[in-house]
């Protein structure tokens, strides 16, 4: 097996860690009976939030996959990103409901797990649509700006 040098597995690393600390934000949120935050300030309330939550994981996880993108690597076929951050951030928030089952004063929802499949839908697309960008997918290399100048 190929390992790869440290500062690449570092950053492969570093990449996930927002995506993985979004889950535990999410997960330490939905154990709490009351969790004050005030989601009467966003459209759809608590719709809202769950939308919002999940889009932000979404768009993470679709980060942290795009950044697995080795030196040699130029594509990721974008479909598979999205698919896999969707199912991500859909997985999560049925985890998510059902451990809400056991939390006293929660109950599961049906509509928040469509609202977290709405927001990881949208969530991984954003980032996906960001990823086509040259700034983001492709270092700058000297030797081409050169060449075409």
């Amino acid at each position: 097996m190929k390992r790869l040098p440290a500062a690449p597995m570092r950053a492969r690393a570093l990449a996930w860690a927002p995506a993985l600390f979004t889950m535990a934000a999410i997960w330490m949120l939905s154990s709490s009976s009351a969790p004050g935050i005030p989601v009467h300030v966003l459209p759809f309330r608590d719709r809202g939030a769950h939308f919002l939550a999940y889009a932000t994981l979404a768009f993470l996880v679709a980060h942290g996959v795009l950044a697995q993108r080795g030196p040699s690597e130029t594509w990721i076929p974008r479909p598979r990103v999205w698919l896999f951050a969707v199912y991500t951030a859909v997985l999560w928030g049925l985890l998510d409901e059902v451990h809400q089952s056991f939390v006293p004063g929660r109950s599961p929802d049906l509509i928040d797990l469509c609202a977290d499949a709405l927001g990881g839908s949208v969530g991984a697309f954003s980032r996906v649509i960001l990823s086509r960008r040259p700034s983001l997918t492709a270092p700058s290399h000297p030797s081409t700006a050169s060449e075409a100048g």
